[in-house]
């Protein structure tokens, strides 16, 4: 999971673009996501989505959280996959922009050895950000709904 904090802290240092009109559809997705009365999250069935996030939390302990390699990122495209397989409807399309973030970056590391982010020169990496901000923001909401309500407080 530290691995996902990681990703939300490095796509997060971007400042807003003021396109007001593509905000509107990230703060509906983000305000969709504030926290949900239990019996909501009890009607739902997201023992499958909480087995995902943890099986990636688990991997990241394991591994070091280090996507070095094409491999690595194609085993974490898959994660992400199945998180979109997983989710519930609600967060369906949150699920589909995340896995393309997802594979933007690798795209975006590919080109450069599979460096970690914080590695690429910053000129590229701020772009990606200020390119990817919305996309994140909206992945945010199901990444916080998945800690919310699969991982005890730690």
């Amino acid at each position: 999971m530290s691995l996902i904090l990681l990703s939300l802290l490095f796509i997060s240092c971007a400042k807003n673009d003021n396109n007001s009109n593509s905000d509107n559809g990230a703060k509906s997705l983000i305000e969709s996501s504030k926290p949900l009365h239990p019996e909501v999250v009890a009607n739902e069935n997201i023992s499958e989505l909480c087995n995902v996030f943890v099986g990636i939390r688990n991997e990241t302990a394991e591994s070091g959280g280090n996507l070095d390699s094409a491999e690595d990122w194609q085993k974490r495209i898959l994660w992400t996959e199945n998180i979109l397989q997983a989710a519930p409807k609600r967060f369906e399309n949150a699920a589909k922009i995340y896995l393309q973030l997802v594979k933007d970056r690798e795209n975006l590391v590919s080109q450069y050895d599979y460096v970690n982010v914080r590695q690429l020169p910053s000129d590229i990496r701020m772009k990606f950000i200020q390119e990817h901000q919305k996309s994140q923001l909206i992945s945010n909401t199901l990444i916080e709904f998945a800690t919310q309500n699969c991982f005890e407080s730690e």
